[in-house]
């Protein structure tokens, strides 16, 4: 499903996708590329990456056609030559050298008279005008077709293939030739049925695809799948298909073609990357598809989202958001709980144990909710009648309900059917109670609080808690409690001074915070750190700072609260993950701070901040706020959810590339230089 970023492509002749990086042939012949550069496969003279496209150097005009390997790049020039930049270990620029390449330079052989050209992930395929087919590179699996498996850094001639052929596409260890006659053959690995012949067995040279004989007009290969357009303009692949990369809505291998879903017969263009593919319609639009995992399918980002994106298909009254591990849930006003994300112990609750990419209903609580609280990899709830309903993992008892069997749908905590004010997940222990007096699940070490080291399956009394606590955090094994005179109370692992009593010291029962000058109003506990928002409005944290999470400008960890900088008087709710954290200020904006090596600041880079900075987007209307370990959740005045950081197992709620999104590009900055492609007019 398209995520909205703004602008379009518009202008693109051609698209090219490799193993970690694209690269768009504009109207004028000028070529630009984005994502990885390690090996220089961006071309512009550098090994910086970028989620942005970039000029590639010496092709500012007259380039005909693009093609990209695992890291290596090619065009065809408009004198019909060869050239390729990037990487060269097994000799795919074809220049008779091994050299890594920055900048483009000539293929040996190959200055004039090719037609067309094909880069797999280490070698690289050209077809001349006379129809004889040429590749040179990695030829490990026989993919040069020269029936050897001798790699060669200069062009040599395919097996049978010296005439006839019309165009060809590359793999990672596999080609694909088109002949004149609309007929596709295939030759190198086949483990995962990409030659197409309804085996895994690997060929040498040149065998017949099932069932494409003829009626082909185009052809490209990916990392370990092959794709094929066809004269009526029906798009067909077959191969890997673990990213979803051949379109199916489904991540099942074939062996032999099928039809990709949701493309109508407009077909102008395919290109297939290494786990990803994409298409170019009649109008111009780019669509891909597939894995996401360094920028390839141009959506200007990554699964690491650095600002905002809505979460989509979610009920129009949302109250609050709660981020876990690697799952976000949200409360609907009538008292449903919708998950999304990690769902491998059944933490999203909809009885099933597979990742979901939307939202789902917990089965059971599709009303009457009055709160709800993530873990690790479990979740729980308060339900109506004041109980505590929990799902997901319990391999520690997590779950409460006596015993370490993990569920994938909601079940009642022993012992708490009635008068339950609350609930605080940690990673593997979960608090509830009426009271806060209840605790149970695995000690980690003493974060039961009951004095003990010994795990519950039901719940326990946590020591020197009186029933007037009044609110209660879970960070990854530690626990921390606000008290009816405005005080807080932690217990558990204390190695990084996260229990806030000026030690390093584990505690199995409750010990006092030192240092609060105000009565505390809300908490937020991360991984090994823990933060209060006082009476005033002033945030403070304490424990670990090793990326700057406790916003004190340092990376010094604290065993005692101290100030985060810039924001005092102007909190309302503070949120911790794994080792960032993020405030709600009173005017409805978002700041966070610390590791944002998933974009889970929202400030659109993935540097860490060791003081608060502005999420874009979000400088006022949010009224709730949840992190999760390494994403972060916004609930807006309009009930819109909004996530950024780690999208792994979809807890931001975007649906994956499994079938054809829109790329999309951010809109240009006035003023600035432009990030995305330029528009031309043809």
């Amino acid at each position: 499903m398209p995520i909205q970023v703004s602008v379009l492509i518009t202008g693109v002749e051609a698209i090219a996708s490799g193993g970690s990086h694209s690269c768009a042939l504009l109207a004028d012949g000028s070529a630009q590329c984005w994502g990885d550069n390690w090996y220089g496969q961006l071309g512009n003279g550098t090994r910086t990456g970028s989620t942005a496209p970039l000029a590639v150097t010496g092709l500012i005009s007259g380039a005909q056609m693009l093609v990209t390997g695992s890291a290596h790049t090619c065009a065809l020039t408009s004198e019909n030559g060869v050239k390729c930049w990037g990487n060269n270990a097994t000799g795919q620029l074809g220049d008779g050298t091994h050299e890594r390449r920055e900048t483009p330079v000539d293929v040996v052989g190959l200055t004039t008279g090719v037609k067309t050209i094909a880069a797999g992930a280490m070698h690289t395929c050209a077809v001349t005008f006379d129809g004889a087919l040429k590749c040179w590179g990695f030829n490990d699996r026989g993919q040069l077709g020269n029936g050897t498996t001798n790699d060669s850094s200069v062009p040599s001639d395919v097996f049978d293939l010296s005439s006839g052929v019309d165009a060809v596409g590359g793999g990672t260890s596999h080609t694909c030739g088109l002949t004149t006659g609309g007929g596709v053959k295939c030759w190198g690995a086949n483990t995962h049925g990409q030659l197409g012949d309804g085996t895994p067995t690997d060929h040498w040279t040149p065998i017949d695809v099932a069932g494409l004989g003829n009626g082909v007009q185009a052809i490209s290969a990916g990392a370990d799948h092959t794709c094929a357009l066809t004269t009526t303009g029906s798009l067909l692949c077959w191969g890997s298909n673990q990213a979803g990369q051949l379109g199916d809505n489904t991540q099942d291998d074939r062996w032999t073609p099928v039809a990709v879903t949701g493309m109508a017969n407009s077909i102008q263009q395919i290109t297939a990357g290494g786990n990803h593919t994409c298409a170019l319609t009649a109008e111009g639009l780019a669509r891909c598809w597939g894995a996401d995992d360094s920028g390839q399918l141009g959506i200007g980002a990554t699964d690491r989202r650095t600002t905002p994106l809505q979460v989509i298909d979610l009920p129009a009254d949302i109250r609050t958001v709660a981020a876990g591990w690697g799952h976000t849930c949200a409360l609907a006003g009538a008292g449903e709980i919708k998950c999304w994300g990690n769902n491998l112990s059944g933490q999203t609750g909809d009885s099933a144990w597979s990742n979901h990419w939307q939202p789902v209903t917990v089965r059971d609580l599709i009303s009457g909710v009055q709160a709800i609280i993530t873990g690790s990899t479990h979740t729980c709830a308060i339900t109506a009648e004041d109980s505590a309903r929990c799902w997901g993992r319990n391999a520690e008892g997590e779950l409460g309900d006596g015993t370490v069997i993990s569920s994938s749908v909601p079940v009642t905590v022993s012992g708490l059917v009635t008068g339950v004010r609350a609930v605080a997940a940690a990673a593997v222990s979960t608090c509830v109670g009426n009271g806060w007096r209840k605790m149970l699940g695995k000690q980690l070490p003493g974060t039961l609080g009951d004095g003990t080291t010994n795990p519950s399956f039901t719940p326990v009394g946590a020591a020197d808690l009186d029933s007037d606590t009044v609110n209660i955090c879970a960070g990854a094994h530690h626990i921390c409690a606000i008290t009816q005179d405005g005080g807080v109370k932690c217990w558990g692992a204390n190695s990084e001074g996260q229990l806030g009593d000026g030690t390093n010291t584990n505690r199995w029962t409750p010990v006092s915070v030192t240092g609060l000058p105000e009565e505390v109003q809300r908490l937020g506990v991360g991984g090994y750190h823990s933060c209060a928002v006082l009476s005033n409005g002033d945030a403070l944290c304490w424990g670990d700072n090793e990326a700057g999470q406790l916003g004190d400008g340092t990376t010094t960890d604290h065993w005692s609260p101290v100030p985060v900088e810039a924001l005092a008087g102007e909190i309302q709710q503070i949120g911790g993950g794994s080792a960032h954290t993020c405030a709600l200020t009173i005017a409805g904006g978002v700041k966070c701070w610390g590791s944002n090596q998933y974009g889970q600041l929202g400030d659109g880079t993935l540097n860490a901040r060791h003081l608060p900075v502005d999420v874009i987007g979000l400088t006022s209307g949010v009224k709730a706020i949840a992190a999760g370990s390494y994403h972060t959740c916004a609930t807006t005045d309009a009930d819109a959810v909004l996530c950024w950081g780690g999208e792994q197992f979809g807890q931001l709620g975007v649906n994956p590339g499994w079938t054809p999104i829109a790329v999309l590009w951010p809109e240009p900055d006035p003023g600035s230089m432009t990030l995305g492609l330029p528009e031309v007019v043809k």
